[in-house]
């Protein structure tokens, strides 16, 4: 049905859903990023801690 020819309780159902589900999308964005931000925390000092490891070992054989 086009949009034009709804009623306007068809037009505020339909865009009541689409901000639930705007509403879904970003809690979903906000939780990935939040994942990622503790990942990123994560793997930080074990990239430091690898780096030096083979600065260390590259010394150590040359």
């Amino acid at each position: 049905m086009d949009w034009q020819e709804r009623t306007p309780e068809e037009k505020a159902e339909s865009l009541s859903q689409q901000m639930e589900e705007i509403q879904r999308a970003k809690a979903v964005i906000e939780r990935f990023e939040r994942l990622t931000q503790k990942w990123l925390e994560l793997v930080q000092p074990t990239k430091k801690e690898a780096q030096s490891l083979s600065m260390t070992l590259t010394r150590e054989s040359g």
